[in-house]
């Protein structure tokens, strides 16, 4: 089984028939939706910027002109490209679950919540645990400027369910989440972007915590070099497929391209069961379902 485990849901982006037809076409069985942070916004840098950017991240160096680049917070939301967008606090889930409901065979549902929000983090997993959909909790302290440590009550409740929580951290939290990781043994952690913004800087550290893992998403974070570095580090048991989607690369038509990561991991590890781990093996052992 193929999973993408990492997809933002956009209603006027996710057209159901469509994805189904993608999916098919790409060899994607499942997608695991998560709700928007922001609206969505189509920023694809040019290739010569894009490798720049890549080849500078997770250098310490070049830290402060990084985050004048990619956490340029303003107090309504973020600038991307020159332009403000809105950061949400307030995570509708309602409609990543109600998307699940039409399409069971297809969606697996993250609850996202945010401890800065007016929506209490645990009531909110609890509303949700229970959907047959339901695999997890997604959390992105880096948009939402909280400390890590703010989530510990939704990891004593995931301790307690055995299920994952998938994060995008800020700068400076990789060791408070190995901490909470170590502290919850039960609840997988999967830190997305291949542990951005700490990339290799913590891969060794990572690899030491039996329930740390992240994901391979974002072909903005991660170019193939990075890609290589990250399951050469960890192993394909630590590393699992997802998209970022709809952030990325377009087709022609202006449809996302949700194959892209695929073909790329397909093609820098041609070992059929490293693919299988990589691609939905690693993933859909956290989440408790079969291969």
């Amino acid at each position: 089984m193929v999973i993408d485990c990492h997809y933002h849901y956009y209603p006027d982006e996710f057209d159901l028939m469509r994805k189904r037809a993608e999916m098919k076409r790409e060899g994607i069985d499942k997608i695991a939706l998560m709700g928007q942070i922001n609206p969505f916004f189509s920023a694809e840098l040019g290739e010569e910027v894009l490798a720049q950017l890549q080849a500078a991240l997770g250098h310490k160096e070049y830290e402060p002109m990084l985050k004048g680049v990619i956490a340029d917070f303003t107090e309504k939301g973020i600038r991307m490209g020159g332009v403000e967008y809105p950061i949400f606090f307030e995570p509708d889930n309602e409609g990543v679950f109600a998307a699940c409901d039409k399409a069971p065979d297809l969606l697996y549902g993250w609850v996202l919540v945010c401890p800065k929000g007016k929506i209490n983090p645990v009531e909110e997993l609890k509303r949700w645990e229970k959907h047959p959909a339901f695999i997890g909790v997604k959390a992105h302290p880096f948009y939402h400027h909280y400390a890590v440590e703010a989530l510990e009550p939704v990891a004593r409740r995931l301790q307690e369910l055995k299920k994952p929580m998938i994060l995008h951290l800020a700068y400076d939290q990789f060791e408070n989440i190995r901490k909470i990781a170590l502290a919850h043994p039960d609840m997988p952690v999967i830190l997305a972007h291949a542990a951005f913004p700490d990339f290799f800087n913590c891969w060794e550290s990572l690899a030491k915590v039996p329930n740390m893992y992240v994901d391979l998403s974002s072909d903005a974070y991660l170019g193939e070099a990075m890609t290589v570095s990250v399951v050469k580090a960890l192993g394909p048991d630590k590393c699992m497929f997802g998209t970022d989607g709809p952030f990325g690369i377009h087709r022609p038509d202006g449809t996302f391209d949700i194959g892209f990561i695929k073909r790329r991991l397909e093609r820098l590890f041609p070992d059929k069961e490293v693919q299988q781990k990589l691609l939905g093996g690693t993933f859909a052992r956290l989440i408790g379902v079969k291969a």
